[in-house]
């Protein structure tokens, strides 16, 4: 069998739809007057499939007009013999061919309203996470220490809309290297592949240097714009149904100093709640989910009154669809879901193909950045595109922990 080869036409059809890994197979069919191609590429001993709609207009240059990947946006086929039965029936099956409407494959993921929740370890984050979604699946710790490990996300719909909540690991004080923050990075666009609705950085107590710190953080790695998107979420605060005491304590975090009251002024302002654990005994029980409901309620209504308009950096379409096979395969290795590996090998294998995947990701949000005109949104310089500027390397070292 001939070794397959890549035409200019194939080249510029992956490059222009982001396929990462190899290309094992291109072919090209027409359908009511339409253009396809159907590509199979591989990652990690994985496979998966893209239908291509385009257009291939009189310069000779390819236009993509949707795509669709298979088997779905998550996952993968396990085998040659799978994904290749799988491309022949493309052509000749009308509802495969009708699914690829998509201007970007991860279009795919319907959920717009994605609320990301940072703040200090011991904020109450999990617990808030608890709240809005309406769910007990987030673990809520009692003390200052922190039971989030990675990101954990829920999907839910709230009078008929859809949200996701992401749960980010909390913050103290222990070095996270550059290509740790950059991972991060790439696992929050990753989750959040429509773009941000807001973030709510969480403040379980009085402001301090490290929420301050929060929203540089969330500036470097979002961009400026993002601030736009951003609101300080006041938990712990008995009296949140009170209007005179929230003023009260919205005027005293103001007088704290002149750049605390701007950051107050410059982002959506402050939502006053109460998520107090819930208590074992049956009374107080009762008295904690109505202070839940109450917050749950303050906090919708504030999303309502804030923009429509979701919140994307520049590129944000090209790095989830970079890194969305990348990430798929290694949530698929860890899960110990993969058995491509003989059993011999399989524990020692698998862990360096998690290494490798890992900084696959990494230079994929590197290679992205460099393409925006906008480097500090993408958290590099140009100086040295694999590192933070010195200043924001050293904040990010006090603020930031990975357990």
């Amino acid at each position: 069998m001939a070794k397959f080869k890549l035409t200019e036409k194939d080249k510029e059809i992956r490059d222009k739809t982001n396929i990462r890994g190899k290309i094992k197979e291109v072919t090209h069919f027409s359908n009511d007057n339409k253009n396809y191609a159907i590509v199979i590429n591989k990652v990690y001993n994985l496979y998966a499939i893209r239908l291509i709609n385009y257009d291939y207009e009189d310069s000779d240059e390819v236009k993509v007009k949707a795509i669709k990947r298979f088997p779905d946006l998550m996952n993968f086929y396990k085998t040659k013999e799978e994904v290749f039965e799988k491309a022949k029936e493309i052509p000749v099956n009308p509802k495969l061919i009708n699914k690829c409407v998509y201007e970007f494959e991860t279009h795919e993921d319907d959920v717009e309203n994605n609320i990301l929740l940072i703040g200090r370890t011991g904020s109450g984050k999990s617990t808030l996470a608890n709240v809005i979604s309406g769910s007990n699946d987030f673990k809520e710790s009692e003390g200052s220490v922190s039971k989030t490990k990675n990101f954990q996300n829920e999907v839910f719909e709230h009078e008929g809309i859809k949200y996701r909540v992401i749960d980010t690991i909390g913050v103290g004080d222990t070095n996270l290297s550059h290509e740790k923050v950059i991972f991060k990075l790439a696992e929050a666009i990753y989750t959040m592949k429509r773009g941000i609705k807001q973030i709510f950085i969480v403040l379980g107590g009085r402001f301090t240097e490290e929420e301050r710190e929060l929203f540089v953080m969330a500036k470097k790695i979002f961009g400026r714009e993002i601030i736009e998107h951003t609101t300080i979420v006041r938990n712990r605060f008995e009296s949140f149904e009170n209007s005179e005491k929230c003023d009260k304590d919205r005027k005293e975090l103001s007088k704290e100093n002149k750049e605390i009251s701007n950051l107050i002024n410059s982002c959506g302002g402050i939502v006053y709640v109460n998520n107090p654990p819930l208590s074992e005994s049956e009374k107080r029980r009762k008295i904690d989910e109505e202070d839940r409901e109450s917050s749950r309620k303050k906090l919708f209504e504030h999303l309502k009154s804030r923009s429509n308009e979701t919140y994307r950096m520049e590129n944000w379409d090209d790095m989830c669809v970079g890194i969305n096979d990348y990430m798929n395969a290694k949530n698929l290795k860890e899960s110990g879901e993969n058995t491509n590996n003989p059993k011999i090998f399989a524990e020692a294998r698998t862990k360096m193909e998690i290494n490798n995947i890992k900084q696959e990701i990494i230079d994929e949000i590197k290679n992205q950045s460099l393409k925006s005109e906008d480097v500090e949104a993408h958290c590099f310089t140009k100086v040295n595109t694999f590192a933070f500027n010195v200043d924001f390397t050293f904040k990010l070292k006090n603020i930031c922990s990975i357990q």
